[in-house]
C-alpha cells in the first residue's frame, strides 16, 4: 500500500480513487468496500508481476509465498521481474506495474459493482459455499440444493487471521479454503471455553442444526463449550433414548 501514494496517474479517477484506498484500516470486513478495490488491485498485480514471465508451468494463486516474493521486488525497483517480457521494446520498472495493476482493478471493480463506492462491499465478492461431499458435487441441481449451502458473505482474506482464502486463477473472490473450526479454551476454567466451527452440529440437511452455524461462523460469534454433565443436561433440548432388545 505505501508504495502506492507517489504514483502518478494520467487519469483524475485514478488519482482519486488511489487516494480513498489509502485512506483503508486494512481490515478485511465484509462490509469493507476498500477491501474489495484492494483484492482486484492483488489480482491483477501478481498477473502481470508473474504470469509473462512463468507462464503456466509454475501457478500463481496469489497466496504466501507471492505475497513475500512481492514485498521483497517491492523495494528493488528495477528488478527484471517487473519487467513485462511480452512488450519487446519496453523494459517496465515496478512503478509502471503498479499503474497498470491499478488501473486494471479499478476498472475490474467498476465493472462488478459500479463507480459509487458507498455500494461496493467486500462481502459481495468474497464468498463462501459449502459443499457437501460427495453429494454436493453429483452435478445434479436438485441433490446439491438439498445438501449444500451458501454463497454466503464472508470476512477475512488469504494470509490473514481470518483466514477464508481466495486464489487469483478462479477469477473470482470466492473462498478456496477456511477455518472450518474456531475454538478458545480456558485454562482456567474449562467451563468457560468457546468454540464454533461451520455449518452445524447433524448432518441431516433437513435438521434445524445442519446448517445453524453458519450465521455465527461467518460473523465470528461463538457459543459455549459444554463440558459438564449439568451444563449438558441444562442446554438439552432433546432426549435420545436407546434400548436394548431382549
Amino acid at each position: 500500500m505505501p508504495y502506492l501514494a507517489d504514483l502518478r496517474f494520467d487519469d483524475v479517477e485514478l488519482v482519486e480513487a488511489r487516494d480513498w484506498l489509502l485512506e483503508w484500516d486494512y481490515q478485511c470486513d465484509m462490509e469493507s468496500p476498500h477491501a474489495a478495490l484492494y483484492a482486484q488491485f492483488w489480482a491483477r498485480l501478481v498477473d502481470n508481476l508473474y504470469t509473462d514471465q512463468v507462464g503456466g508451468d509454475i501457478p500463481v494463486y496469489g497466496i504466501a509465498q507471492e505475497m513475500l516474493a512481492t514485498s521483497l521486488l517491492m523495494q528493488e525497483p528495477n528488478s527484471p521481474w517487473w519487467d513485462d517480457i511480452t512488450t519487446e521494446d519496453i523494459t517496465e520498472t515496478r512503478d509502471d506495474i503498479l499503474i497498470r495493476s491499478f488501473r486494471e482493478g479499478y476498472v475490474a471493480m467498476v465493472a462488478v459493482l459500479g463507480k459509487d463506492r458507498d455500494n461496493w462491499r467486500w462481502g459481495d465478492l468474497h464468498t463462501a459455499t459449502f459443499v457437501s461431499n460427495p453429494l454436493g458435487l453429483s452435478g445434479i441441481g436438485l441433490v446439491e440444493n438439498i445438501v449444500n449451502r451458501g454463497p454466503v458473505a464472508v470476512s477475512g482474506s488469504t494470509e490473514t487471521i481470518n483466514n477464508t482464502v481466495w486464489v487469483v486463477p478462479l477469477d473470482d473472490f470466492s473462498v478456496a479454503w477456511l477455518t472450518s473450526m474456531r475454538m478458545i479454551i480456558d485454562l482456567s476454567d474449562f467451563t468457560q471455553s468457546i468454540a464454533v466451527h461451520t455449518t452445524g452440529q447433524s448432518g441431516h440437511p433437513y435438521s434445524e442444526h445442519y446448517d445453524d452455524m453458519i450465521e455465527p461462523w461467518r460473523k465470528v460469534e461463538y457459543h459455549t463449550i459444554l463440558w459438564t454433565r449439568a451444563q449438558v443436561e441444562g442446554a438439552a433440548s432433546n432426549r435420545l433414548i436407546l434400548l436394548p432388545g431382549d
